[in-house]
């Protein structure tokens, strides 16, 4: 197998012992760069494409628009280096916009970070509009069409427009409606105030629909209800075109619509280990919030490399960071160390790999995945329907893990972790000192 770069990886999922394709997927040669980081987050983005969103780990970017070098906007309180375009090209997957009015009297949305909340609005003079921000997304996405994006959306009432949401709604609709997956695409009815089924929703549902886009609004975080809260004035335009929160699901294990993205940790929703949360089939944002150039505070935990090991490891879906990868510029000061790179958004492969090895994935004695010779001897990891992992009590070649797996009994079948919480608990089953085939073949071209 040649070394897998931009322009000629392709990846073949097996499953029940058949090999399946998905639509081949070759990592697009429009990618920003071929270096090697953003290669590996390139391809771990494809590991989770069959998995619900519950079960998915989205490589994001705060305030997304908010960019040093975009030249659609100027921004004093820059999160972000690159531009929303250059961010997704980079891997980035879940964007999030700001989106407050114009002026008093000019009601078009705006892409700007306030804290204002209900009483914010933007500048026409220095900030970008919401259509500049859709066009770079639409622009990465006519180039990669096999890429789902998730838009996550802050917007608040605004004293000042009471048609405000529906404004949103109708630019969401005009810019992006070809790509967009909306509440009806899902079974929805019109006005329903459809919460995102994170349980059910995949990105190959996404794909298979003909969307690339998923847009979903959150709480606010002096609202109870999103319903209650965006239900005012005529939003059926607003209602009709982005998700409304998420399913979750209370104490008792009840499904509870219309519920928040639980946020850092101020709401106690990813329990006092981070992992309530993720068992109870939810969706958790981690956000840094601190804009750059303002840092409100000291680096927290949720920068650089202790992302993936406090908090995806322990189940958090989101990663919405405040700055990726601004390496050493100005708009970089206030991070120092901590500033995060494309890497640190990795929980999967392995440094300078695939490097062309073999033709199947394993998981190394160094817990890392790695392409390795579909012909070498280990044993197997292998996954039932609820997402346990067991060993097969045999080693064996790659082919062999199918039956081995089954062998087990119940639901068992030759697998591959979706994210880095099933990785973790993976190499807990697995424990130390060998490695051990996964559920995936790589093949060049």
């Amino acid at each position: 197998m040649k070394h897998l770069t931009p322009s000629n990886a392709v990846k073949m999922l097996v499953t029940s012992g058949l090999f399946a394709f998905i639509t081949p997927f070759v990592a697009n040669s429009a990618i920003d760069t071929d270096s090697e980081q953003v290669i590996r987050l390139d391809l771990q983005g494809q590991i989770d494409t069959n998995a619900p969103f519950s079960k998915t780990l989205w490589a994001g970017a705060h305030n997304a628009y908010a960019s040093f070098s975009w030249d659609k906007g100027t921004y004093a309180d820059v999160n972000q280096y690159y531009s929303p375009k250059s961010l997704l090209k980079r891997g980035i997957r879940a964007m999030e916009f700001d989106i407050y009015p114009e002026t008093t009297l000019d009601s078009t949305p705006m892409l700007c970070h306030n804290n204002r909340e209900k009483e914010a609005l933007c500048s026409s003079t220095y900030h970008a509009k919401l259509s500049d921000g859709l066009d770079d997304i639409k622009a990465f996405l006519d180039e990669n069409p096999d890429e789902v994006v998730l838009l996550k959306i802050e917007a608040y009432k605004s004293i000042h427009h009471d048609n405000w949401h529906n404004k949103i709604g109708e630019r969401l609709q005009k810019d992006i409606g070809d790509y967009l997956l909306v509440p009806a695409d899902w079974g929805y009815e019109e006005n329903s105030c459809a919460s995102l089924p994170v349980n059910k929703l995949t990105k190959k549902d996404i794909l298979a629909s003909g969307k690339q886009i998923v847009a979903v609004i959150q709480t606010p975080r002096d609202a109870g209800n999103l319903c209650t809260y965006h239900d005012h004035g005529s939003y059926g335009k607003f209602f009709d075109t982005v998700f409304i929160g998420v399913d979750t699901f209370d104490e008792n294990g009840d499904l509870q619509s219309n519920q928040p993205f639980c946020q850092n940790n101020s709401n106690g929703c990813t329990g006092t280990d981070k992992t309530t949360h993720y068992q109870a089939n939810n969706m958790s944002v981690v956000i840094d919030d601190a804009t750059q150039l303002n840092p409100d505070g000291p680096a927290s935990d949720k920068t650089g490399s202790k992302v993936i090991s406090n908090w995806a490891n322990k189940g958090s879906q989101i990663l919405e960071l405040a700055l990726v990868e601004a390496n050493g510029t100005a708009a970089a000061s206030g991070y120092g160390a901590n500033e995060v790179q494309i890497e640190d958004y990795v929980w999967s492969w392995k440094s300078n790999h695939p490097n062309g090895s073999g033709d199947c994935a394993s998981v190394d004695v160094a817990n890392s995945i790695s392409d390795t010779s579909c012909s070498s001897t280990m044993y197997h990891a292998c996954v039932d329907a609820d997402r346990n992992w067991q060993l097969s009590t045999n080693k064996g070649t790659w082919e062999d893990g199918f039956a081995y797996c089954k062998s087990l009994g119940g639901t068992y079948e030759f697998g591959m972790p979706y994210n880095a919480y099933e990785h973790t608990k993976l190499l807990v089953t697995r424990g130390a000192g060998s490695g051990c085939h996964l559920g995936k073949l790589l093949q060049s071209f």
